[in-house]
Order: structure tokens, then sequence, then C-alpha cells
């Protein structure tokens, strides 16, 4: 399982800046961590740093918790009712043995599972031990502190592997903030783990539900493996290259991605195969004992490959093979090939599964099913917002007294702490974000308002560079 030998070289050359925790805490396992400090020129407005203790207030009915969507901070309404949108089932009495929430975190707000509490979970917290973020105590919650490595996928293969011969009824894995790919993720989950467990109460079957297996999300892709549309894979391997290295760059990621996946299944790997998207299911133990220990096993041994992503985006395709569904597919959806991007089509639930439930968010009576962020990822920006007027989120004013918020007119100095990952290669020279050589670049609409970024020399030519990647 070795990498591409087109990625492998583009990996070789070029640093290109990932969020790291600022915290002096803070430890970067798998790459060096870098500290850069700002001139005295450089803006530091709404610099944030966390400081203690939660302060939403709950009560037996739910909680509202700043969310953004839209490019707007809002609140959204934590049901903690057992509210499933379908059916109107009384919240169940579940034990360990009955089934288990099992969500992977390093810094993402999980108090969303307070809207939870019927349902008895596992939490893999790869991040701050004390952090604010995460959930109320409660008898049915356990929290597992752990080094920060691997991705989800690591952390379900593990829980598997670990809890085989004494797993749940019906467990359901989770990413640290589920709403991404499903933002009526309250409801849903509840119908998932219904459909699981009882199949008879769960109400009209969705998003391809069938015996022991239910997706937690609305959107599907489907991945023509053979002919090498692998979605993000594909979109990664082209990224990452120059454009006349990218037929060999796809061609190298496609085999890599076949040969991981024959790795894991110990059989060849499915020409074809819909995909749930972020790979949250609800499974039952029957379906989960359809492979062998040995298999899980043997995947984790894999490690998680090249640009620490490949064997997650494998199983993302996977899953359901190894529970024991090989030709699933979703169901109850509309197909959009035109927004198929790098994968052989695209769908999407055209019910309500995953909608957020009417008058949910602040600001509207309408069902809404877009992409959704919490608050605490994106602070900085509430603030901006906070100070133009625009924002509309009252939990937000509570929020904000828990940060301390540098001063706007650059009298105290700043850092950032960041990871360098590689992902090009050649001769490459860091501009830095206000430099003049950085600004000879950009658009000057772009430079003039203060958000220009960093920008690469490779080869003699400058590129700006975004969020993580070069354009």
């Amino acid at each position: 399982m070795g990498l591409p030998k087109v990625l492998s070289r583009a990996l070789g050359a070029l640093g290109v800046l990932r969020g790291c925790a600022a915290s002096p805490k803070a430890a970067c396992h798998t790459e060096e961590c870098v500290s850069f400090s700002a001139s005295s020129s450089a803006s530091s407005s709404a610099l944030l740093q966390v400081a203690q203790a939660p302060s939403f207030k709950a009560n037996s009915d739910g909680f509202d918790l700043c969310v953004v969507r839209d490019n707007k901070c809002i609140d959204l309404h934590m049901d903690a009712t057992w509210d499933d949108g379908v059916t109107s089932n009384p919240a169940p009495e579940l034990n360990w043995t009955d089934a288990q929430l099992v969500v992977a975190r390093y810094d993402e707000d999980l108090r969303w599972l307070d809207a939870l509490p019927q349902v008895p979970t596992v939490i893999y917290n790869r991040g701050d031990e004390q952090s604010r973020l995460l959930p109320k105590a409660r008898e049915n919650l356990r929290i597992l502190h752990q080094r920060n490595r691997g991705r989800e996928d690591q952390v379900f293969l593990q829980h598997i592997h670990k809890n085989y011969d004494h797993l749940a009824q019906a467990t359901v894995f989770l990413q640290g903030w589920p709403f991404g790919h499903c933002p009526g993720f309250l409801r849903a989950v509840r119908r998932a783990l219904t459909a699981v467990l009882t199949p008879q109460m769960a109400g009209p079957v969705t998003a391809g539900y069938i015996e022991g297996l239910a997706p937690v999300t609305s959107t599907f892709w489907h991945y023509d493996i053979e002919g090498g549309l692998i979605g993000l894979a594909l979109q990664m391997a082209e990224r990452n290259v120059p454009p006349e290295h990218r037929p060999r760059a796809a061609a190298e990621v496609k085999d890599a991605f076949a040969e991981i996946c024959q790795e894991i299944l110990r059989k060849p790997c499915p020409r074809q195969q819909w995909v749930a998207e972020g790979a949250q299911w609800a499974v039952s133990r029957d379906r989960i004992h359809s492979t062998p220990r040995h298999l899980y096993a043997k995947a984790m041994s894999l490690g998680e490959g090249w640009a620490g992503k490949i064997r997650g985006l494998v199983l993302e395709a996977i899953w359901p093979v190894l529970f024991g569904a090989d030709h699933w597919e979703p169901t109850q959806v509309d197909y959009l090939p035109e927004l198929r991007a790098r994968a052989n089509n695209r769908a999407r639930s055209n019910d309500d599964y995953c909608e957020l439930a009417t008058g949910a968010v602040s600001g509207t009576g309408a069902a809404w099913r877009h992409l959704i962020y919490s608050c605490s990822q994106r602070v900085e920006y509430c603030e901006r917002q906070r100070h133009a007027g625009s924002g509309d989120s009252q939990s937000f004013e509570v929020e904000r007294q828990q940060y301390e918020i540098d001063d706007a007119m650059g009298f105290l100095p700043w850092s950032l702490a960041a990871q360098l990952r590689l992902v090009l290669f050649g001769s490459s020279r860091w501009w830095p974000r206000n430099s003049p050589q950085a600004r000879q670049s950009l658009p000057s609409a772009i430079a003039d308002r203060g958000y220009s970024p960093l920008v690469v020399e490779l080869n003699g030519r400058r590129i700006p560079v975004g969020k993580g990647s070069v354009e």
C-alpha cells in the first residue's frame, strides 16, 4: 500500500498551513507544529482565545446552540424530547446492551449530545479533556481520552475490534459534528436507531434503510471504482499536482484506492458502489459480525495512508460491504448527475430526511437542508458579524463571554500556531500574508479588504493559496 508515485513526489517539497490548536498544551502528533508571529502592522481584529465553563441554558425540552448556516450565525434548537419527525413513539428506555452512540471527537462542540440523554454514548475524545464543549456528565455517558491519532475511521475500527464480542444490539457511528452531513440530525438519528432496533415502529423507509442498517445522511455519491470516479480521493489527487500530471495522478490514486479496498475486504473491490457521505451509520450487531473480527484488525493495521485520509475514504465507500450489504443503494432520492463532481452520480433524499424541523432555526419557519457549522469553530466569524450588526444568534451573546477578544487596533502581540503538510513538488518559497510580494500577486480588491491569502512561489510562478490548498 505504497504512496502513488506522482503523489508521493507531490507531497515532498511544499508546506501548506493547516489549523492546529493555539493552546500552549496543543500537541501535533503527526507533523511538526510551527508558530508564526505577526508583525506590528498586521491586524489582530477579533482574535479569540478560549476561556472557561459552558454557559448555555438547557431544560427538559432542549436548548439553543449557536450555528453558522448560509454565512450567518443563528440559533438552532436542540430538541431533547424523542421527536423523530415521523412517528409519535415515546422515548425508549435503552441500556448499554441495547444501543450505543460512538462519537469520534477532536475539538468539535459535543453539547448536542445533551439532547440525546436517552441513548448510551461513548465519546473517543482526542482533544482537550477539560473542554467546555463536552456534554454534561450522566450515567449513560463515557468519555475515553486518547492521543490525537487517526481520523474517525480509526475510532470506528478500534471500537468494533475491541468490543466485537460485547457490541450493543445497535451501534450508531458518528463524527463529532454530525450536522455537517445531516442538518436535521437529531430527528434522523432517532429514526435510524429505531429502524435498526424495532423496524416495525420506524415509520416509512427512507434513505436506503434496510434490515439492520440505516445511513445518517441525506447525500449520496455513486463511485465507479473501476473507472476511477472515486470522489474526494480523485479530487485531492488532481488538486495537489500541476495540470500536466493530473491524468497520471488520477490513475495512481485509483489503483491505490482499489488496492486498499481489496486489502480490507480480502476480495475484489466492488466495481461500483453507492457511498453515504460522512460515513455515519446505524448498524446492528449481526451486521457488524458479518465481517470477521480479524478483517477489522487488518484494516486498522493498514494505517491512514496517503494524505492521512485515503483509508478513511475507502472505508467511507465500503462500510455497507463490511456490514454485509454488498449491493446497498439509497432510496427515496433525487438523482443529480449534473452535480456529480468526481463521482459517477450523486443523489439526495427527496423527503424530509435530515431536514431541520420547522421553526428549529431562528429567523425562519421553513424546513432547511443546508450545511451547518458549529459557532465554536467559527467564533471569529460570528464576532465580526456581531460587530457588523448582521448576526442573529442570542446564544452567541452568552457564548462570546467565554472568550477573550484581543484588541482590534493591533496594539497587543498575537501569534498563530499551524501545521505544515507537504503537498507540492518543485522549488517553492513562501511569502508572508501582508508582504508586498503577496499583495502584488493578488487582485487589488482582495488585498484592499485585508483578506489576502498566503502566496507561494512555485518554479518562478506565484500562486495564491486559500485555506490549506493551492487553487
